[in-house]
């Protein structure tokens, strides 16, 4: 129940900032009532409409874990961990082609660690953690590419001239950490300060962010802040903080930078 409220709100939030963003008129507090939790999130807290894709899909492909959507132009993207793999449909929710090439072959995958797009190439990027590679497949399911990864990610966007944004929230010595910009040739083209010390080698499990007309809003659950990466810069936007109250009437709010 708290993983689903919890879910709920960063999308709500990440809807909501990323308005804010774009028309540069951020509240300085957000205050967040933690007893007033709810079995049901009403769509109309956090969307003016509503469109639904029914999801054709058949007995050989079947969706039961969703951990990521994609929604580029016409093209719906999933992912689903339960090893279906990424489907791709189109925007009436036509299957167009599933992608769950797992094994240890040259042209497969042990594991999707972490899954982007290429919105300017219409590309689909895939990190296996296991090869250390990233394989670029088309909208159609066709490999195109692949090319090894001499660091860890736990999670990545791809930006313009195929560069990624890659992120790792947690302290490093031998590998990048944080926050940092990376080509095919495995170079690291820019690191963002991020300020994580060294000895903070700990991980909460599963990033979240979202790209904006403004760039990407990232939200660190590590040190519970959301962060905007425009291109050059790292700026903390909020960070949750206890507002301290009795016991019995817990709040936190989030706090402007």
């Amino acid at each position: 129940m708290r993983n689903f409220i919890m879910l709920s709100f960063v999308i709500f939030l990440f809807s909501y900032l990323s308005s804010c963003v774009e028309q540069k008129s951020l509240p300085l507090h957000i205050v967040i009532d933690l007893k007033e939790n709810t079995e049901r999130i009403r769509y109309s807290q956090f969307a003016k409409s509503v469109d639904y894709i029914e999801l054709n899909t058949n007995d050989s492909c079947i969706i039961s874990d969703i951990s990521k959507i994609f929604l580029d132009e016409d093209t719906l993207i999933v992912l689903d961990q339960d090893r279906a793999g990424v489907l791709v449909f189109t925007k009436d929710g036509r299957l167009v082609k599933q992608i769950n090439d797992y094994g240890n072959g040259p042209n497969e995958f042990v594991d999707i660690t972490a899954f982007a797009l290429d919105s300017v190439l219409n590309q689909i990027c895939i990190f296996d953690w296991s090869t250390q590679r990233i394989m670029r497949y088309s909208y159609n399911g066709e490999l195109l590419s692949t090319y090894h990864m001499n660091s860890f990610v736990r999670d990545f966007a791809v930006l313009n001239d195929e560069i990624n944004l890659c992120f790792l929230p947690f302290y490093s010595k031998e590998l990048p950490y944080g926050v940092w910009l990376s080509d095919t040739n495995n170079v690291v083209v820019k690191r963002y300060d991020t300020k994580v010390p060294a000895d903070y080698q700990f991980e909460f499990i599963g990033t979240n962010y979202v790209s904006s007309n403004q760039g990407i809003l990232y939200y660190d659950r590590n040190w519970d802040n959301i962060s905007a990466i425009p291109k050059d810069t790292l700026e903390v936007l909020y960070i949750v903080l206890p507002l301290f109250r009795p016991l019995d009437q817990p709040f936190t709010y989030m706090k402007a930078f």
